[in-house]
């Protein structure tokens, strides 16, 4: 299957005439398409308006998309999960997305102090931290360009303010920097003011000029020679608790907007910091899957920059360009039994075949232009001399960052490997039994199949769990 990941946008912008097309393509090929869905959806979906014709029409789409396919990032890893996307709204709809309480210092300590009552030496303490947090000023231990730095993002502050003013300016701030512009606007300002904002043709980069162009720039500005990868680094310094790929992820991301390069242009007066983190979000886990589809220009030059730079194969593809980047991929339907399948290898790599047959080269592997029965992404070539057995092994790509695939890529699997064996004499109750078990289990029988008198052998890539299909091809020596 083809695992995709659409923007928001791309979701709510499929109801349009213009894009039937897209439509039309997807319910003919819906088999072998897998859509998912995340947290970050409803982050740009519960910002609608509830009362709206098409709020609940986008969460139909959504589902009939995505099925019960959610991903998220949960404890440090990639987590498939298995629920539709009306059953994730009743969890999330009633949620206060930002309570203001939540951010003033003066409600909180008074929530502490109230109950500390019963507890004389908690309350003590409570008033000796809020009178040195009073009595302390902001520019104590700071260097002047640090000072000038949280002058320029809390105007209404100045060096003679305390600690208590600062972090009271910064929680009644706090919700402007989610929901509003100019906080994040004002931080940009700061950079660009002390000179760290990227050439002005930085636009004009190519994803493989990006990060090259940044480690220069950081370079030039920076006392000590230091790259991209070490300047993300010093925001965890100090830590114990090793970084994981998603704070990683998220601060280059940030590094990037705040540098100058495709920055979100917040053109909305609520566009804030939760949009760009809610960016951030779908960019992250779409590397989950092959195919990333956005129209938002500056997230997609953000996007296709670090999934170079971290090596990540995911395509990132705008709306008009879907149905052609998932037609490269579907499996070319001539290829639909192991002996088609064999003599096209053979017409393909007929020089080096019989090059690895006569033992003058090594077993050698290639990628598939299009993914063999919507599965394989590689082939690889082995023969064994003493059975004149031609070994042919079709693989998956593993993706860079998880393991997993969901329950339904599995059975999916299974079926077409069934079809293309079209085998009359396998025996459906051990079949099934033995699916059960290839689906929820690590440890499991090689199933064998036939056709055409060439013997296929599934199993399970050991690291991954991915299948792997061996067929062996008569190829005696001439």
């Amino acid at each position: 299957m083809i695992r995709i990941y659409l923007d928001w946008n791309i979701i709510s912008n499929l109801k349009k005439e213009d894009n039937k097309y897209v439509l039309d393509f997807i319910n003919d090929n819906k088999e072998h398409l897998l859509f998912v869905y995340s947290p970050a959806h409803f982050n740009d979906f519960l910002k609608g308006d509830r009362n709206h014709p098409n709020f609940h029409k986008d969460l139909e789409t959504l589902e009939w998309l995505c099925g019960k396919h959610h991903i998220r990032w949960e404890n440090d890893n990639f987590m498939p999960l298995f629920g539709t996307p009306s059953y994730y709204y009743e969890q999330v709809k009633d949620n206060v997305r930002v309570n203001e309480n939540d951010f003033d210092i003066e409600k909180q300590f008074e929530k502490l102090t109230n109950l500390s009552n019963d507890n004389p030496q908690l309350n003590k303490w409570l008033v000796e931290y809020k009178s040195f947090l009073k009595n302390h000023e902001i520019g104590l231990d700071l260097d002047e360009s640090t000072l000038n730095t949280i002058l320029g993002i809390f105007p209404e502050l100045s060096s003679n303010s305390s600690l208590w003013d600062i972090i009271r300016a910064f929680g009644l701030n706090a919700i402007e920097l989610l929901q509003q512009k100019k906080i994040w606007l004002n931080i940009r300002k700061q950079i660009e003011e002390g000179r760290l904002k990227l050439d002005i043709n930085a636009g004009n980069w190519t994803k493989e000029e990006v990060i090259k162009n940044v480690d220069a720039f950081i370079n030039e500005n920076s006392p000590t020679p230091i790259s991209f990868f070490d300047y993300l680094q010093l925001g965890f310094k100090g830590r114990e608790k090793p970084v994981t790929l998603f704070e990683l992820y998220n601060l280059a991301y940030l590094t990037l907007d705040l540098f100058g390069y495709k920055s979100d242009k917040l053109r909305k007066p609520t566009d804030g910091f939760l949009n760009i983190t809610t960016d951030i979000e779908h960019s992250f886990l779409a590397q989950t899957c092959d195919i990333l589809v956005v129209e938002d220009y500056a997230m997609k030059a953000k996007t296709e920059a670090l999934y170079h730079y971290f090596s990540i194969d995911t395509s990132v593809v705008k709306l008009n360009e879907f149905v052609e980047a998932c037609q490269a991929r579907l499996h070319d339907e001539f290829l639909n039994s192991p002996l088609q399948s064999f003599k096209y290898f053979l017409s393909l790599y007929k020089e080096e075949l019989i090059q690895l047959r006569a033992g003058k080269i090594e077993p050698f592997e290639k990628a598939l232009e299009r993914r063999l029965l919507n599965i394989f992404d590689y082939v690889s070539f082995e023969y064994v001399e003493f059975e004149e057995m031609l070994l042919i092994t079709f693989s998956q790509k593993e993706y860079k960052h998880c393991n997993f695939l969901y329950f339904t890529e599995s059975e999916y699997y299974l079926s077409q490997i069934v079809k293309y064996f079209d085998d009359t004499e396998l025996n459906e109750e051990f079949y099934t039994e033995w699916k059960d078990n290839f689906i929820n289990n690590h440890s499991f029988e090689l199933m064998s199949f036939m056709r055409d008198e060439i013997i296929g052998v599934l199993g399970k890539d050991e690291n991954c769990f991915y299948p792997i299909l061996t067929i062996s091809v008569d190829f005696k020596k001439p």
